[in-house]
């Protein structure tokens, strides 16, 4: 018995050790894999906004650069078209790019949200019809509010089952994808403008010693170049676009 105890107590020494030498290898594995990466971020301001209906494409047209990214489901060119009636404003819009240090690709997550309270019943039906997702209050919240509502000290005693839940929002995330270019000024001074400029910020994340196929057919990394927008004599040449402006 005593010798059982003694290899239980030697078995449980050498499984700790193991568990806790594991755990050192498993940080450093994930320390090495961090500096496999480079992260940075630049910020641009968005100081005009296009779409193309037949292309199915959206322009960004930034101070640093211009973004034309691909929407090929349309989704969100259906939404700026319904916005009139929807009221889209910039604070609907979160905003979200990724790309690499030297590298055209970019993307993009656009996350739109629309607050109930703000919405009648034609607005919360078109997005329903268009695959918005609700979000609803904590029980905490709708607890606070009917304690409000029946005009009750709050907390009170209150049974969260009996609470019927309340839709606070419609969201919705769009993801895109297309290239990045360098703005130019010429450009940029002609664009008709947003009343407001849309701020945007976008991370850099970059692997380390992986060039991209093209890089290493060629021997050399991307280089981003000029916006293929150009001036004609006063005017920007922009083929199928169309300047949206937000309320």
């Amino acid at each position: 018995m005593k010798n059982i105890k003694l290899w239980f107590q030697a078995f449980l020494l050498i499984t700790v050790v193991w568990f806790s030498s594991m755990g050192c290898v498993t940080k450093q594995m994930w320390d090495k894999k961090k500096a496999d990466y480079s992260y940075g971020s630049y910020n641009d301001t968005i100081i005009s906004f296009y779409i193309n209906k037949q292309s199915s494409q959206i322009a960004f047209m930034g101070e640093k650069y211009h973004y034309i990214l691909d929407n090929q489901n349309q989704d969100f060119i259906q939404l700026i078209e319904a916005k009139n009636f929807l009221n889209l404003k910039q604070n609907n819009l979160k905003i979200i790019s990724r790309t690499s240090k030297n590298n055209p690709t970019i993307h993009t997550n656009i996350y739109v949200n629309f607050k109930k309270d703000s919405l009648n019943s034609r607005e919360i039906s078109w997005l329903k019809n268009h695959h918005f997702r609700t979000i609803f209050l904590p029980p905490v919240v709708v607890a606070r509010e009917r304690a409000r509502e029946q005009n009750i000290k709050y907390p009170n005693r209150v049974d969260y089952r009996t609470l019927e839940p309340k839709i606070a929002s419609y969201r919705k995330e769009f993801q895109l994808e297309g290239k990045r270019y360098l703005a130019n000024a010429q450009v940029n001074s002609k664009l008709q403008k947003l009343n407001q400029p849309l701020r945007l910020k976008i991370d850099e994340i970059t692997k380390e010693k992986e060039p991209s196929k093209l890089g290493e057919a060629l021997k050399v990394p991307f280089k981003i170049i000029a916006t293929p927008f150009t001036l004609v004599a006063d005017a920007v040449l922009l083929i199928g676009f169309i300047f949206v402006p937000f309320k």
